[in-house]
């Protein structure tokens, strides 16, 4: 009996492959993002780190962001004196977006941000905002493709680090923000602005 008659050989079938049940992160799409730099001379050094994370959550009836930012920045400057200038600028935000979908293109909700800055003297900033957000492109296709525009106003409390120009240590502001954004993702790469 040649050896290749008795050869069994099976290949897994539809039947044996365990089934895709639905989506296992529930719509949520996260991502991070982190930068470092360094940069010296004989008179001047530069260091800048920077991490970011955001999580979105799209259906056809909600849109939630959330995002996180850091950023650490420090410069040292000898300018022939005993001491080197140190210069630091640190920034912390968190943001969200909250928005009921009304319909393909439209969607209104609440936005808000969180956020301390040594550059802009905010040691304690807390904004939140009714919004409204309109989307050319269908919200069926928001993993693909958006050009939306968000406008939201509101209300900030600011609380400082030094005395502002007006004399205030904290104070309550009127906010407004427009933004247009758009993304596309393609099998060759992404674009966004």
């Amino acid at each position: 009996v040649p050896a290749g008659l008795n050869l069994d050989v099976r290949l897994g079938s539809e039947e044996d492959r365990p089934a895709v049940v639905g989506d296992r992160w529930k719509n949520w799409v996260f991502s991070l993002r982190g930068s470092a730099m360094l940069e010296g001379e004989e008179s001047s050094r530069e260091r800048m780190l920077g991490a970011s994370v955001s999580a979105d959550r799209i259906t056809p009836d909600w849109k939630i962001t959330i995002g996180s930012e850091l950023d650490h920045e420090t410069e040292e400057f000898d300018l022939d004196e005993d001491d080197p200038v140190k210069v630091e600028r640190r920034e912390r935000e968190f943001n969200w977006l909250v928005v009921k979908g009304l319909g393909e293109h439209w969607s209104a909700g609440a936005s808000g941000d969180i956020e301390s800055s040594t550059f802009e003297n905010i040691e304690l900033g807390f904004a939140v905002s009714p919004a409204v957000e309109f989307n050319v492109f269908p919200y069926s296709m928001y993993t693909r493709r958006q050009l939306r525009a968000l406008y939201a106003a509101g209300v900030q409390r600011q609380r400082y680090y030094e005395r502002t120009l007006f004399g205030k240590m904290a104070e309550t502001l009127p906010e407004h923000e427009l933004s247009l954004t758009f993304e596309q993702r393609e099998q060759w790469g992404s674009l966004e602005s």
